[in-house]
């Protein structure tokens, strides 16, 4: 094993292409507040977390929330979260991260369930450790997530890794 013990992948643009079914749902959720957006930003909105895009759009955190709780609808509802795709080869590279010790894990600012999900789905979940995602009123930050998977896992932070982000 190498110098770190654990692991930590992001989940968006890491372990899975998930930008068609986050830009449609994005799409029409600022179609319903009415803005016009330049499509070539939706790239820089794929992985923070949506609540900061949305506030910074509609002027308050809490129309940052209600866009973000429409946007999980859509995007569970509407058959986005089904364009998501894994890429080529992370099951072989969890697996064998996995077999050779390491605590592969995953830190994410996608929902915390909607990770999970899909891990099972790919059939990576097996392989992972520890998932960490956003779960709002409670870990609401990049950094909340992995504070968060490095307390649960009673993991010093000199053994940890960032993978995506």
């Amino acid at each position: 094993m190498g110098k770190y013990k654990y692991l930590f992948y992001d989940f968006d643009g890491t372990i899975a292409d998930t930008y068609d079914g986050v830009v449609e749902a994005m799409e029409q959720v600022f179609k319903h507040y009415g803005i016009d957006i330049d499509k070539s930003l939706y790239p820089n909105y794929i992985g923070p977390p949506l609540n900061e895009t949305y506030t910074t759009y509609l002027g308050s955190k809490e129309k940052g929330y209600e866009a973000s709780y429409l946007f999980r609808k859509i995007y569970n509802e509407n058959g986005c979260i089904d364009k998501t795709k894994a890429y080529e080869g992370i099951k072989e590279t969890f697996k064998s991260l996995h077999d050779k010790g390491y605590k592969v894990c995953v830190a994410s600012c996608k929902k915390h369930e909607e990770a999970i999900m899909l891990l099972k789905r790919f059939g990576l979940f097996e392989y992972v450790e520890f998932v960490s995602g956003l779960c709002y009123n409670v870990r609401e930050t990049k950094r909340d997530v992995l504070e968060y998977a490095v307390n649960e896992l009673k993991a010093s932070i000199k053994d940890c890794v960032m993978i995506g982000d």
